[in-house]
């Protein structure tokens, strides 16, 4: 009797190859498209940087995992083996196994360096398109009140001041959101509910509170200018 090609019939080895076929057709160039195209959809800035960041962080996962079925995959082939009764054991058998373990070590390879690429690719363009952004928040901060700094000024105060400079078109921009984000990257505010925390200024008493505070402190630095 002839003795069985065992790998063929656990269908491990078509499994395998079915999914070490298809990480191994994307290239370099296929991930950058696949990434340009979905990019494109994200019109401001904080969903784009989120996108990139959420892409960076599933390329350093699936670096990980890839890693871990690298080095625990002759593991397993060797299990496969051990598995074999010794009367089913023959050459095509062992032949099957050890040039499956080549394929998917060659697969595996070029997975791992076509995604660490396209990593670091992701990282430097990250840097080239909000580098001058993150370099400007490590420097500017809003001073936010708190129970710490009694003496700052809250996020209203901000969004008071926002609104003031788009009704006066001091600043021109296609979309008021382009100029709402424009100061929460500038300050490195969190002002995605912006739209909510505008209606709490109609429940002040003090209709323009931060803007009065310029315009004293205003006053008050012109009248000493005048003094010199």
């Amino acid at each position: 009797m002839a003795k069985k090609n065992v790998i063929e019939n656990t269908g491990e080895k078509h499994i395998i190859i079915q999914m070490l076929e298809e990480i191994g057709k994307k290239s370099y160039d296929d991930l950058k498209n696949e990434f340009f195209n979905k990019f494109k959809n994200f019109k401001d800035p904080i969903n784009q940087k989120a996108f990139i960041n959420s892409t960076i962080n599933d390329l350093e996962s699936y670096l990980q995992t890839v890693q871990v079925f690298d080095e625990s995959y002759p593991d397993r082939i060797q299990e496969i083996i051990k598995e074999i009764p010794s009367s089913d054991l023959n050459n095509d058998n062992l032949t099957g196994l050890l040039g499956l373990q080549q394929f998917a070590r060659l697969q595996v390879n070029t997975l791992i360096s076509n995604a660490r690429q396209f990593l670091e690719f992701l990282k430097l363009y990250k840097e080239e398109l909000f580098g001058n952004i993150n370099a400007n928040q490590s420097k500017i901060k809003w001073n936010l009140k708190t129970k710490t700094n009694p003496d700052g000024y809250e996020k209203i105060s901000l969004i008071e001041l926002i609104i003031a400079l788009i009704q006066s078109k001091a600043i021109i921009s296609n979309t008021d959101k382009e100029i709402i984000e424009a100061f929460s990257n500038l300050f490195n505010l969190d002002l995605s509910n912006f739209y909510q925390d505008k209606k709490k200024l109609s429940n002040r008493e003090q209709r323009l509170k931060f803007l009065d505070t310029l315009s004293e402190k205003y006053n008050t630095w012109y009248i000493e200018q005048l003094k010199k």
